[in-house]
């Protein structure tokens, strides 16, 4: 009888890791998400500061606030972004790799924007999109948005010479 108890008591254990484990690969990606819906939040009410703090720190070295603030500004000159959702599914990557900067954890998402055109014939770039991807990693113990963007002049030019036409 003390044999079968172990086995019961073995298996009871195995059930109750294996819940705990997946709880928390599902907790991280919960954060993960709640982030990047944060972040989007922020760049749908042009709190263009706020968004550019969830950045990571790897974005932060190649990209100037004012450079996205620039951008952000000149989306909005063609685009109206009115509200978003994020995918249900996801992908993970542990110990993604960057040009030499390793992020423990990390996520892909898709998103779609439901967003209006201000000025007709614009072709978006990336982020700009209606449907576009983006990756959230986990940085000093916090999930960042990562663009992985490194001169985004070249962008906000471009929307802003269909301005002036």
């Amino acid at each position: 009888m003390n044999r079968h108890i172990t086995k019961t008591g073995l298996i009871a254990a195995i059930i109750v890791l294996t819940v705990v484990l997946l709880a928390g690969c599902n907790s991280n990606a919960s954060l993960a998400k709640e982030a990047l819906s944060n972040y989007l939040t922020k760049i749908g009410s042009s709190d263009y500061s706020g968004a550019y703090n969830m950045l990571s720190d790897f974005d932060k070295k190649y990209i100037s606030e004012d450079d996205f603030d620039k951008w952000r500004k000149s989306v909005d000159k063609v685009l109206k972004k009115n509200s978003f959702t994020i995918g249900k599914k996801y992908d993970r990557f542990k110990d993604y790799d960057y040009y030499g900067t390793t992020f423990k954890d990390s996520y892909g998402f898709d998103v779609e924007w439901n967003q209006e055109y201000i000025i007709e014939g614009v072709e978006p770039i990336d982020y700009d999109k209606a449907n576009f991807k983006i990756m959230v990693v986990l940085e000093n113990e916090s999930y960042k948005i990562a663009l992985f963007v490194e001169d985004l002049n070249e962008r906000s030019d471009y929307y802003e010479s269909l301005i002036e036409n």
